[in-house]
């Protein structure tokens, strides 16, 4: 079984890289990790992102602000179980 993780973004860059390692060190195996950008201003994050991009198994999904954080209710990361 392998997992993908979702991970909300917006303006986050200073905490991206910390959560990306801690996924990837998991020991279930990583499908892939999908970051939604959700219309960050902030240039540290988007260094960050781009940085990030250049991983085989980030993709990075950039939005304009859909206010996605309030739909999701405080939940940082989302977890996708496949075989």
């Amino acid at each position: 079984n392998t997992i993908s993780v979702i991970i909300p973004c917006y303006n986050d860059g200073a905490f991206l890289n910390e959560t990306v390692d801690r996924v990837l060190q998991q020991t279930v195996p990583i499908h892939e990790v999908i970051i939604v950008n959700d219309g960050s201003t902030d240039t540290n994050t988007l260094h960050v992102l781009e940085n990030l991009s250049q991983h085989s198994l980030i993709k990075i999904i950039h939005q304009e602000n859909k206010r996605m954080s309030a739909g999701v209710k405080g939940l940082q990361t989302f977890f996708i179980f496949g075989s």
